[in-house]
């Protein structure tokens, strides 16, 4: 059966295969920050259709200037070190799809269901955006850029709500922690963290022009290309 690494990085090496052929991971992350904050913000959120062929569309169309592999879920199992030995194993390859599919579901049927994810609450707000995003977490379906998916599907959540996300709070590292922390969901309390991220970094929505949202965007994508280029800083070291 052929693992992660086989699939997705050149041999020998932990750089992703690539469009560029790129074999060193500095560079390449460096590039995949222009390519993929530049898609972001040239991507319309409010447009994405909450079904698995809704998520693979917003992937590719993040990624697909990088990697041949973008908008493909990953049908190989995978893992990721957090600390020293420790792993978080992640939704099996072979149940990905399927558990694409039923998280849609189960988000489509609360939709149509209940208020559409409309509230004044920001507490009930986050906790509900934390369940799915705990959900979306584990399933892990891409083989990378889970993350900014998730900030994705966070944004959309919010347009429908009456927040508006503050991409200036919604910082990389906390997102991490809260990430890490929502991996324990079978646990009570699990979302506790990820769901005070997301209260944090929403405010109630005040009409403003379409060109003001575009300065908030440029600027958490600015915020985003600095801690990308720290984190590769950290990691040459």
């Amino acid at each position: 059966m052929t693992s992660y690494n086989e699939r997705y990085f050149y041999p020998g090496t932990n750089t992703f295969i690539n469009h560029f052929g790129i074999k060193d991971s500095m560079v390449l992350a460096q590039i995949e920050t222009a390519i993929t904050e530049q898609a972001a913000f040239e991507t319309p959120t409010n447009k994405m259709k909450f079904s698995p062929e809704g998520f693979k569309k917003l992937h590719g169309q993040i990624f697909g200037g990088v990697y041949p592999w973008a908008g493909d879920f990953r049908n190989v199992d995978m893992a990721k070190h957090i600390e020293g030995d420790k792993r978080i194993h992640f939704e099996k390859g072979v149940f990905v799809k399927t558990s694409m599919e039923r998280l849609c579901g189960e988000l489509s049927h609360d939709l149509k269901s209940t208020d559409g994810f409309k509230t004044k609450d920001k507490k009930q707000f986050a906790h509900r955006a934390s369940v799915y995003l705990a959900d979306l977490n584990f399933i892990h379906p891409f083989p990378e850029g889970n993350g900014r998916i998730q900030r994705l599907f966070l944004q959309n959540l919010a347009e429908r709500s009456d927040f508006s996300l503050n991409y200036n709070k919604l910082r990389k590292s906390s997102w991490i922690e809260a990430s890490i922390d929502s991996y324990k969901q079978p646990v009570m309390g699990a979302h506790r963290e990820m769901g005070a991220v997301i209260e944090g970094a929403i405010s109630e929505r005040i009409l403003s022009k379409s060109k003001d949202k575009k300065e908030e965007k440029l600027k958490y994508l600015r915020q985003q290309i600095k801690n990308n280029d720290r984190d590769n800083k950290d990691r040459g070291r």
